[in-house]
């Protein structure tokens, strides 16, 4: 369905490990591992890769290009799956917002994110931002 709706789709490893301290080795695998998942589910292939938790290693960045991917971070961190309310998560999304800014959210299972981005979208439209997926705003 987010496919469909014209969404993109990023890997962020197989099982959610932080691999600041994993070799090449297991940070291929939970690379592929994910590919492998992604793939089998909708035949899609993404070349965005987001590291959990932003943390890199030196060899990350390698490991992704020598894959085809690009890593991508983020610019606005609304910190949502702490259990902020919505108010706050858009307060922090309006104080550090810039043209380009990739703003991190998560699906709200924890938090308000839902909430925030009913109010939140109109206010960015309106203040004149548009929304691309990741690969337009890194072309």
């Amino acid at each position: 369905r987010e496919i469909a709706a014209g969404h993109e789709i990023g890997n962020h490893t197989y099982s959610h490990k932080y691999l600041g301290g994993a070799g090449c080795e297991l940070t291929k695998s939970e690379i592929s591992a994910c590919d492998s998942m992604i793939f089998e589910h909708d035949e899609y292939c993404t070349k965005l890769f987001r590291p959990p938790g932003g943390i890199m290693n030196d060899d990350i960045p390698g490991i992704c290009t020598s894959m085809g991917y690009s890593v991508v971070l983020w610019s606005v961190d609304t910190r949502d799956w702490s259990g902020r309310s919505a108010p706050e998560i858009i307060n922090e999304i309006m104080k550090h917002v810039t043209d380009g800014a990739v703003i991190l959210m998560h699906d709200g299972v924890r938090g308000h994110t839902a909430e925030a981005l009913i109010r939140v979208i109109p206010e960015l439209k309106r203040s004149g931002y548009e929304f691309v997926t990741v690969s337009e705003l890194i072309k």
